[in-house]
């Protein structure tokens, strides 16, 4: 299974959330490419993304994300574009259970607000809290595998 650009992730999940009519913001979108990455982890041992996963104030968070719609406003509307003005895609298809992951955690959390969203991935044991307890800057892809196997049902 191939490793997806986060950016590509983020706008599947930004034409959701419009398709939907349900308003997006930069943090809600990081923490859904944060939970379907690691239920894709969980699920198959495989990442979802290929970018480093940051431990930062509010949680989660994905540099390269952050940066491509820092200039979209605080709703985000519209897909990042990359240099020649195409919308930014996966480069590969994405599998079945990718595809259903990525719509389930949209089902799941898009009902949370920013700070609920913050909550969960702060709980105590939850891969950011550990890192976070440890110093590190980067969240490991094993310690959300472990976290996300451990909660399979």
């Amino acid at each position: 299974m191939p490793n997806h650009n986060a950016i590509a992730i983020a706008n599947i999940y930004v034409k959701l959330a419009r398709d939907r009519k349900h308003y997006l913001s930069k943090l809600p979108l990081m923490k859904f490419i944060y939970f379907a990455h690691g239920w894709t982890l969980g699920y198959t041992g495989q990442p979802l993304i290929k970018e480093d996963i940051l431990v930062w104030k509010f949680g989660p968070a994905i540099i390269e994300v952050y940066r491509a719609f820092a200039e979209k406003g605080f709703y985000i509307q519209t897909p990042a574009l990359d240099k020649k003005g195409e919308e930014i895609t996966c480069e590969q298809d994405l599998s079945t259970k990718e595809h259903d992951i990525i719509i389930k955690v949209f089902d799941d959390y898009s009902t949370s607000d920013a700070m609920e969203l913050v909550g969960i991935t702060h709980a105590k044991g939850a891969p950011w809290s550990i890192s976070k307890q440890r110093g590190e800057s980067v969240i490991s892809n094993e310690i959300i595998r472990d976290y996300y196997k451990e909660r399979l049902i």
